[in-house]
């Protein structure tokens, strides 16, 4: 994928020195950027990348088409570490792919009340309110080639009950809103003061 391997011993001893050769040399001016930030002026700068101009450009070829598997059904992963002391819990899907001023643009906006952090919907209710969690907060993810979003939350001990909750309040909350189900929420509380 786009997103490489992931890394452990085993297949790090597979690397072989052609491996990194090959690598050096699929560089290219054709697939490169060069940014500099800083104190400098333009001019100063460019008369003291001239060196540059000896790399010679070739056509690289960057593979676009990637085969990810479809994602139809909830699919649950466990991962068993013994001895930890608590659990961690990550629920994603798919959603937009990465865009300046689009609708991956607006989820980021969107984003922030929902899960971005304390003042998030996520934390004030799964923390805050019931206490379910030490934290919980969401985020989007997007690429040219790949987008989810992903909400995830800790605890001590996990129970399918606590994982039954939290997916179905996130249910609750993408299908009628964050806003109309505040109002609800707020309703039903008035109503309890007043008795």
């Amino acid at each position: 994928t786009p997103f490489g391997r992931i890394k452990n011993e085993k297949s790090i001893k597979k690397i072989k020195l052609k491996d990194i050769k090959d690598y050096y040399n699929n560089y290219s001016p054709s697939v490169s950027s060069l940014i500099v930030v800083g104190d400098i002026e333009r001019e100063d700068l460019l008369s003291k990348l001239t060196f540059l101009n000896n790399w010679k450009s070739k056509d690289i070829s960057i593979p676009l088409d990637f085969d990810f598997p479809e994602s139809n059904e909830t699919e649950i992963y466990l991962l068993d570490k013994e001895g930890s002391s608590q659990s961690f819990i990550i629920m994603g899907h798919i959603s937009d792919k990465f865009d300046v001023d689009g609708d991956f643009f607006k989820s980021q906006i969107m984003n922030y009340p929902l899960g971005g952090g304390m003042s998030g919907r996520f934390f004030l209710n799964l923390r805050e309110d019931k206490g379910w969690t030490y934290g919980a907060n969401s985020m989007f993810m997007g690429s040219s080639y790949f987008r989810n979003i992903l909400s995830n939350y800790d605890e001590e001990k996990v129970y399918i009950s606590d994982i039954k909750k939290v997916i179905n309040w996130y249910n609750i909350l993408q299908s009628v809103g964050m806003i109309f189900l505040e109002k609800k929420v707020k309703k039903i509380k008035s109503k309890k003061v007043k008795k």
